[in-house]
């Protein structure tokens, strides 16, 4: 049903990601705005000036975004980590939402924190630092 009401505000090129992506996946109530996505690395210009969306540009390995009917969103354990590095203000609701999103990835903290070690990505202190904390 979540996946579903995404459907209709972002287009097919679009992946949900961050907050949005755990609200989708049921670690957050409400739906924060705007909707945070990612469109990949010079994908989605237009969406880029609607209001609603906050677009970034990440790339994705296999196996890191799923399909939920016409919305592709970020793993469980990819939302994990890019809740980790990339919040600048990782406050009690993204605490709480990793929490409720590692209990969905095999091996838990320990294959998000295997995962960050396995590939040079921006901010990986912080995020090992902040997982420890959740």
């Amino acid at each position: 049903m979540r996946a579903a009401t995404l459907e209709q505000l972002c287009s097919p090129s679009l992946a949900a990601v961050l907050a949005t992506a755990a609200w989708v996946w049921g670690a957050r109530r409400a739906l924060d705005r705007p909707v945070e996505v990612a469109g990949g690395r010079g994908g989605a210009a237009a969406e880029r000036f609607d209001p609603g969306l906050r677009v970034r540009d990440l790339r994705f390995d296999a196996g890191e975004l799923h399909q939920f009917g016409g919305l592709r969103v970020s793993t469980p354990a990819r939302t994990v980590s890019d809740l980790l590095r990339l919040r600048e203000d990782f406050g009690a609701p993204d605490r709480a939402a990793c929490r409720l999103l590692l209990r969905l990835v095999p091996g838990g903290a320990a294959e998000v924190a295997a995962s960050l070690a396995r590939r040079p990505v921006p901010h990986r202190r912080r995020a090992l630092e902040r997982l420890g904390d959740v």
